[in-house]
């Protein structure tokens, strides 16, 4: 049974079993800032309704970390506030929508019934660099740091509680994922700025897993980073990213079987082909 965890004044977390994806709040006096909404129409009634633990205080705010359908395909359910992402999350759906809706249905296939009654709904509010999103007694900044995880991640910053949303820019139960929308050579620095951010006994909730300290994070970013440099001598030496030769080639932090989208997408970053 999942439950809300307070990881720091007015800030808690719900970690899911399914996709063991977590999804945050802060709580205000003027409201809730909620970030991220689960996977489907059916998960955010879900959610909705485990709102009401924390109290009868409305939803003020919605923040998508990216697009990723484990994270904003709930949105439908929380019409009646401002929706906040940055742009980059709308462009991509409006350029893969069909295609990214037919991979959430492969990977998990109960979605089939629950997407059935989808209505997309997107953020209305951007973030292209950096928002203030006032709740009372709450101030949230929600920031984009860099390219990571995806072109467009948004991290949400509440200091005063001592407490980082990170989104799927770290990650504790499993190798961070390197999709094939990600962004490995610019990662390490986004990492880097997060940390740079955030006080040395900061909270950090990562997208995926338990909450992280700031040195589990620091190990994690050195980590991506040793990814992104064995990406950049394999580039420099000629070795082809086709047919997983360079995979056999690198020396690798993580599974080397989970790296084929990182070298690919790295030599695209590093040739400036990279959408």
């Amino acid at each position: 049974m999942t439950v809300w965890h307070e990881v720091g004044d007015g800030c808690y977390r719900r970690r899911y079993e399914r996709y063991d994806v977590n999804v945050c709040v802060v709580r205000g006096s003027e409201g809730l800032l909620l970030f991220d909404t689960r996977g489907s129409p059916v998960q955010g009634d879900e959610l909705r309704e485990e709102l009401t633990e924390l109290g009868p205080r409305p939803v003020r705010h919605v923040v998508n970390s990216h697009w990723h359908f484990d994270h904003v395909l709930g949105n439908q359910c929380f019409t009646d506030c401002r929706r906040w992402g940055h742009p980059g999350l709308n462009e991509m759906f409006a350029r893969h929508r069909d295609d990214a809706l037919a991979r959430a249905r492969a990977y998990d296939p109960e979605l089939v019934r629950e997407l059935a009654g989808l209505e997309l709904t997107l953020p209305d509010s951007a973030v292209p660099g950096r928002t203030t999103i006032d709740l009372g007694d709450r101030i949230v900044d929600l920031v984009h740091h860099g390219r990571g995880h995806t072109g467009h991640d948004i991290v949400a910053h509440v200091r005063t509680a001592g407490v980082v949303f990170a989104g799927d820019l770290v990650e504790e139960s499993a190798p961070p994922s390197y999709g094939d929308d990600c962004f490995p050579i610019a990662w390490p620095d986004t990492v880097d700025a997060i940390l740079d951010a955030t006080s040395v006994d900061a909270t950090i909730v990562p997208g995926h897993g338990d909450v992280m300290t700031s040195a589990q994070v620091r190990a994690q970013a050195d980590a991506i980073t040793a990814v992104a440099d064995t990406v950049r001598a394999l580039h420099a030496a000629g070795e082809p990213a086709a047919h997983g030769s360079a995979v056999v080639q690198g020396e690798w932090p993580f599974p080397a079987e989970l790296l084929f989208d990182a070298i690919r997408r790295g030599y695209e970053e590093l040739d400036g082909t990279a959408q």
